[in-house]
């Protein structure tokens, strides 16, 4: 009877252990399986909570640059603006304009869809091919201040030629304009210079007094232009007045005052460039 008893107790046990426990550990090992895979899920949303707010702060300053960015192009009717201000800007820091021809048709137009209001707004892209003669420093000085100009205007393809102070410079300059159907009779070749201005196309010379930046001026020496610190002279133990030159390579020779031209010390205009400036801008633009 003992064993009887002891045999059923013995296969009852292990029914419930083969059966019951075991399909009971199966869904307990699953359940932990799924509080991980739920807590790693919320953790990750907490986590990408968390940087929404950077996110939005980031699109939001790129979409406040995009906006000023779009706000400096014009209508396309508003091309005789555009190409009187560029034009102005070359004169104001004077190059001599010797060709300045734009064309009637873009080069490239985009459609862009603005991201809160889903409005189309189609960009045209249209080169002026200029020819000027100037020396790098006012070249230079042309995009400094082309970038502060109330519209939207790049340049590219600059090719400079001659070893004289004042070079021959070629390049494109690309206007950008937001066009619509009612602009399509627009005629981009009718423009013409101000009356002013109409003028210093011709008449527009350049100087070494013109060069003269600061303490700064260049000159052509030796087969090639230098710079000269005009304000910094020093003196040789006989009294001789001497003036610092520096090469486009690095290299400085002293000379003497009276070796140099003279009109470079006549009313120099003040800047706040220094040598180091100039001298990156000659290696970029040369």
């Amino acid at each position: 009877v003992f064993i009887l008893i002891s045999g059923g107790l013995l296969s009852i046990f292990l029914g419930w252990k083969f059966g019951y426990y075991n399909e009971l550990s199966t869904s307990y090992t699953k359940t932990l399986e799924m509080i991980d895979l739920l807590t790693n899920t919320r953790d990750n949303y907490r986590s990408m909570q968390n940087s929404v707010s950077t996110i939005e702060n980031e699109w939001n300053e790129l979409y406040a640059d995009f906006k000023t960015t779009l706000g400096k192009i014009p209508n396309k009717s508003q091309y005789d603006n555009v190409s009187t201000s560029l034009h102005s800007l070359l004169v104001s820091n004077g190059l001599t304009i010797k060709s300045y021809i734009p064309s009637a048709l873009a080069i490239e137009t985009k459609t862009i869809t603005m991201p809160k209001t889903n409005d189309e707004v189609i960009i045209e892209k249209l080169p002026i091919d200029i020819g000027v003669k100037g020396n790098f420093i006012n070249f230079g000085r042309m995009l400094d201040h082309l970038g502060r100009l109330q519209y939207r205007v790049t340049i590219s393809n600059i090719l400079m030629k001659g070893r004289e102070q004042a070079q021959d410079i070629q390049f494109i300059a690309y206007v950008y304009l937001k066009s619509s159907g009612d602009d399509e009779s627009v005629d981009m070749t009718s423009w013409q210079p101000p009356e002013d201005q109409a003028n210093a196309v011709d008449q527009n010379t350049v100087s070494n007094t013109n060069n003269q930046m600061g303490g700064i001026a260049t000159i052509p020496w030796k087969g090639e232009e230098v710079i000269v610190g005009i304000d910094n002279p020093q003196y040789t133990s006989d009294g001789l007045e001497i003036y610092a030159i520096e090469y486009s390579d690095g290299r400085k020779e002293f000379v003497e005052r009276a070796n140099l031209p003279p009109d470079i010390f006549d009313e120099p205009e003040f800047s706040t460039e220094d040598v180091a400036t100039i001298r990156g801008k000659q290696e970029v633009l040369g």
